[in-house]
């Protein structure tokens, strides 16, 4: 699903589900009792003069290919309506989540240019939608006017004839009117089923997304030890090759740096140690056991992560530790914060682990975002730790509290650390060097200033800025 926006998810949840639900309670029971109708009234055409009755019927088919002929542009329109509409749910909520970049730059004017012209462009597709029904509908009540000229005037000439009587014309014209009207109404509902149509094609494409495996039992797949091995491995993003022939090693317990510039593939190299991906070529291995052949949720329920950008989510500081142990304890999770050395953070929050973070963690600075993220982690008693630049937020002071903590907490656990500040990658029992996608070097911090010239820019380039 990563391949879909935001916005555009959210339109398919909302708008489409709408659309659909629109159609399924209120136009398939309307659609229906129009069809009763009309039957009703062919029937007692049909009593009242066969004759008459064979003009109306000859409409059917008429109207059946006018029909026809308007269905594919009606879906094509239709279709570009949905996408129109889901451009402009993304752009309202990439501009409503990024709104102190737009003010900090002073960007409004821009943005409401930006806003303005997908606006414009969904209004754009529903003129097009309503041109072709403005077309579609008139033709309908055109060749409904047809058939109602033409019963009179040959209705008009068997009356005279004396084949029927002026009675039974009279009644033939009513229950004609009567017919045509739910043809009129059907003729409206098309418009609302290929809206309709239109967004189910788009919500099934999200749910014919293949879902993940269900977990096997714990007796069927033990808990991992936490031995990862990198097996020739190549993936890309969307056709953009980010690892190549990787091949890598962690034995269970290490504690493993991973190093390299921007776009290195640092963080993809994590991502698949959580199965969040498949490698495209290659395998990667869990304990001996190629990762394919165990279910992502098996493969993650032993996994703390922290990310390099905190993300928490609306309730308090122990709802979002419980996201990932449910079954803590508010003094287990105190217990936790105090063996992290953070109890003064703890007791510096207005309610404890009762404080409220606000949408996405809004309430608290980045750095105590982070921090509530480490302890969510190691909440979970991981095999498998993953610190994606986890100290980036955090200060000096507290970053090497958590180290001295971590040396104890990772003891036994396998620990992979995406370090952009090298400082954090010398106590590592090794470091993996990336550069565009391969391994360059690995080793020791002291082994790769000697044969890594990558590894040496690197830290030179942090030694200057320090």
């Amino acid at each position: 699903l990563q391949r879909f926006q935001t916005g555009d998810l959210l339109s398919r949840i909302t708008n489409d589900i709408d659309a659909v639900q629109e159609a399924v309670t209120f136009s398939v029971v309307a659609a229906l009792v129009d069809v009763i109708t009309a039957v009703g009234c062919l029937v007692l055409m049909l009593k009242l003069s066969p004759f008459l009755s064979l003009i109306v019927l000859v409409l059917l088919p008429l109207l059946y290919l006018v029909t026809r002929a308007f269905r594919s542009a009606f879906r094509r329109v239709f279709k570009a309506v949905r996408e129109r509409i889901a451009e402009v749910t993304t752009k309202l909520e990439e501009t409503i989540a990024g709104v102190q970049v737009v003010q900090a730059f002073a960007q409004e004017p821009r943005m409401e240019r930006e806003f303005y012209g997908v606006n414009l462009s969904n209004m754009a597709a529903n003129l097009r939608a309503a041109l072709i029904f403005g077309v579609f509908f008139p033709l309908v009540e055109f060749m409904g006017a047809g058939g109602n000229v033409a019963v009179y005037w040959l209705g008009g000439l068997k009356v005279v004839g004396g084949e029927i009587t002026l009675g039974t014309l009279v009644a033939f014209s009513i229950y004609l009117s009567r017919f045509l009207e739910p043809i009129n109404d059907l003729a409206r509902l098309f418009n609302s089923f290929q809206a309709a149509l239109a967004a189910a094609e788009r919500i099934f494409s999200i749910l014919s997304e293949e879902p993940e495996p269900p977990p096997l039992p714990a007796e069927v797949a033990p808990s991992p030890r936490g031995e990862l091995a990198f097996d020739s491995v190549v993936f890309a993003y969307n056709g953009r090759p980010v690892l190549k022939e990787v091949t890598l090693h962690i034995p269970a317990g290490a504690r493993v740096a991973v190093v390299g510039p921007t776009g290195a593939g640092k963080t993809t190299l994590a991502n698949l140690a959580m199965r969040l991906y498949d490698p495209l070529e290659g395998a990667v291995y869990l304990d001996g056991r190629d990762m394919r052949e165990i279910p992502p949720p098996n493969v993650r329920a032993g996994i703390g992560l922290v990310p390099q950008v905190p993300q928490l989510f609306h309730g308090t500081v122990a709802d979002n530790i419980r996201m990932a142990n449910p079954s803590m304890s508010d003094e287990e999770i105190k217990a936790l914060f105090l063996e992290l050395g953070l109890g003064d953070f703890l007791s510096r929050l207005p309610r404890g682990l009762e404080t409220e973070v606000g949408e996405e963690g809004a309430k608290l600075s980045v750095g105590e975002k982070q921090l509530i993220c480490f302890v969510r982690a190691l909440a979970r008693d991981p095999y498998l730790l993953i610190l994606d630049e986890a100290t980036a937020s955090i200060d000096i002071h507290t970053e090497a509290l958590i180290e001295r903590a971590l040396r104890r907490l990772l003891r036994g656990r396998t620990s992979l650390i995406i370090a952009h500040r090298l400082r954090t990658a010398l106590k590592s029992d090794f470091i993996v060097v990336l550069n565009e996608g391969r391994v360059e070097a690995i080793g020791r911090h002291e082994d790769l200033i000697g044969r890594s010239p990558l590894y040496r820019r690197l830290v030179e380039r942090q030694v200057l800025v320090a």
